[in-house]
């Protein structure tokens, strides 16, 4: 009996130990959980709503390359930019979708594909339905006082309400005073759009001479007097190519003598460019750039050099400009109210892929550097894929306001689950595309795969691997494309591209797209 009632005692003191551990091991695995369900809670409003109703500036440096700001091998090239950027959101792969300022811009502003905007060069006009869900719009309509400030014709100047000032200002001034004085009546959003970096790298002042080194390129312009005087002459030597007979005939009299009268022929083209005539929209790049990139040996390596060694230069004159704008971002007035964010619309080509300029997709072309700092947020490097349409919603996150339209980009707010697996760049002018996926990145032709690239193996995208995938890989690449591509809140398709004239194949070709 004695025993029967140690065994039951045994068993009743058993039971609630056992009882014990179980409830504690079921206590911490839920305390556990509570943790991580609250640290993933923090890393998802960790840049959400970090800011509500913040003054937001906007710094955009147009071809300013991902790796043009060192700021470990040459922070005395950019000391401002580089002090800006030690506490900001780092973004380490950003791209941007398009190589056109305005084309790339518009994707910035509206959180849209190109395809979905439809803007594709400098005469296109946003829609009214996607003009009133663009960032401007969004916060003028919550109350900002909205201000955009440069002087390039590519720009979506007329998006900011209040004031789009076409001149060039002192960037050096307190802006923000200069042209808010009372800042009661609301927030602002002041988007600040520089175009100094542009070929053929000219600084209108003297400070390019106190550090330019002796050109190798016989003739390059030093002057904008000099590049004028280039320009006049190949729009007199071209001037049938550039201007149908009927315009020719119409002012046959500076055409009689196109060499006494080349300043003339220059002003009538600008004449008619400034009114938007599409026939002068094909040659504006052609007659800017090619009296000068015909002065250059690509192949050369002084040449290339010393157009490096320019655009540098012109990247100080930019930071120094930016000094006294910086320093707000540290300033007691701004740095608790104020978000700053440095983007450039598209980078610049250095032969990288035997071209000048920024005529192609490539990755010195569409890799742009992307900082942004909000306040009381320590500084982190971010080495996901981010796209520039993802840019639109985080800024709305970040300021606290609900963004329930349709949009293409996904914020990036949440840094934790934020993963785009299909990035994806659209370019009209040259009928091409490209499309990421988590390992390969592939170039479009119309719908014809001209390239592919390794991710990991291959960032400068020298190898190309189009011979190497098999047919039902090709298959798929031109699949998810189509799909994703298409895929639009807006409701609108890609634009169908007519099939490829000789003319622009040739220039696919000598731009390394074939």
């Amino acid at each position: 009996m004695s025993s029967n009632k140690h065994i039951s005692s045994n068993r009743i003191l058993f039971f609630p130990t056992h009882l014990f551990i179980f409830v504690f091991i079921l206590c911490l695995v839920g305390f556990t959980y509570i943790l991580i369900l609250k640290f993933n809670i923090y890393r998802n409003i960790e840049l959400a709503s970090s800011c509500n109703m913040c003054n937001l500036i906007i710094i955009d440096i147009d071809l300013l390359r991902y790796d043009a700001i060192d700021c470990i091998q040459s922070e005395e090239n950019t000391p401002n930019l580089c002090s800006f950027i030690k506490n900001t959101q780092s973004f380490q792969n950003h791209t941007v979708h398009s190589a056109y300022t305005k084309t790339s811009m518009s994707s910035f502003l509206t959180g849209l594909l190109p395809g979905d905007h439809n803007i594709w060069h400098e005469f296109s006009d946003i829609r009214d339905k996607i003009k009133s869900l663009s960032l401007p719009t969004i916060l003028a309509n919550k109350g900002y006082n909205t201000i955009f400030i440069g002087t390039n014709p590519h720009t979506l100047a007329s998006l900011f309400q209040d004031k789009a000032l076409p001149i060039k200002i002192p960037w050096n001034d307190d802006l923000t005073k200069l042209y808010f004085p009372n800042q009661k009546s609301g927030p602002i959003f002041l988007y600040l759009y520089n175009e100094d970096l542009h070929f053929p790298y000219i600084i209108k002042n003297d400070f390019i001479f106190k550090y330019e080194p002796v050109s190798p390129i016989v003739n390059y312009p030093t002057t904008y007097k000099d590049y004028d005087a280039l320009v006049e002459d190949y729009v007199a030597k071209e001037y049938k190519k550039i201007f149908k007979t009927t315009i020719i005939n119409q002012n046959h009299k500076i055409f009689k003598n196109p060499q006494k009268n080349k300043k003339q022929i220059l002003s009538l083209f600008n004449k008619l460019y400034n009114t938007k005539n599409t026939d002068m929209l094909s040659f504006r790049w052609q007659i800017f750039f090619e009296p000068v990139s015909s002065l250059i040996d690509i192949n050369n390596k002084e040449h290339i050099d010393f157009l490096k060694n320019r655009y540098l230069l012109m990247l100080k004159n930019v930071d120094k400009k930016l000094e006294k704008i910086i320093k707000l971002a540290s300033s007691a007035e701004y740095s608790s109210n104020t978000v700053f964010i440095l983007r450039s619309s598209h980078g610049e080509e250095f032969g990288d892929h035997g071209n000048l300029g920024h005529q192609n997709i490539f990755q010195e072309i569409i890799h742009t550097p992307l900082y942004i700092k909000i306040p009381n947020k320590t500084g982190t490097i971010i080495n996901a894929q981010t796209q520039d349409i993802d840019v639109f919603p985080t800024i709305l996150d970040i300021l606290g306001i609900d963004h329930h339209f349709d949009i293409r980009g996904k914020s990036f707010a949440n840094l934790n689950k934020y993963h785009d697996d299909n990035i994806i760049i659209q370019d009209s002018k040259l009928k091409s595309a490209m499309i990421t996926t988590d390992k390969y990145k592939i170039f479009f032709v119309k719908d014809v795969i001209s390239h592919i690239y390794s991710l990991q193996n291959d960032p400068g995208e020298k190898n190309n691997l189009i011979n190497k995938v098999t047919k039902e890989q090709y298959e798929k690449f031109v699949h998810l494309f189509q799909v994703t591509s298409q895929n639009n809140p807006s409701n609108n398709t890609l634009p169908k591209n007519p099939p490829i004239d000789k003319q622009t194949k040739d220039r696919l070709q000598k731009t390394g797209y074939f």
